[in-house]
């Protein structure tokens, strides 16, 4: 699976949760999903300028796939969860 998400009149094209049930891996099919996925939104849609991706900073495969298909770091970001007991806690 790979999804690729442009809004109308936007240049800039989300791609996200590329993703292959364990059975398939290691057989380059994320390689070639993404790369597919890639190719196919320029060719259909001449608007978008760019593609932008984002993953876990512990997802190593997808971090050297994204690389190797030309993907550039643009910026490092934080990501935040909040666990449901915590919230009960503040509305109580």
């Amino acid at each position: 699976m790979s999804i690729l998400q442009l809004n109308p009149g936007s240049a800039v094209a989300k791609q996200q949760m590329t993703g292959v049930i364990k059975a398939y891996r290691n057989k380059k099919l994320a390689t070639y999903l993404k790369a597919i996925i890639t190719s196919e939104a320029f060719a259909r849609f001449p608007e978008i300028e760019k593609i932008e991706t984002n993953c876990y900073s512990v997802n190593t495969p997808i971090i050297h796939l994204n690389k190797r298909l030309g993907y550039k770091l643009r910026k490092r970001s934080f990501q935040f969860n909040l666990p449901a007991e915590h919230v009960k806690a503040l509305t109580s």
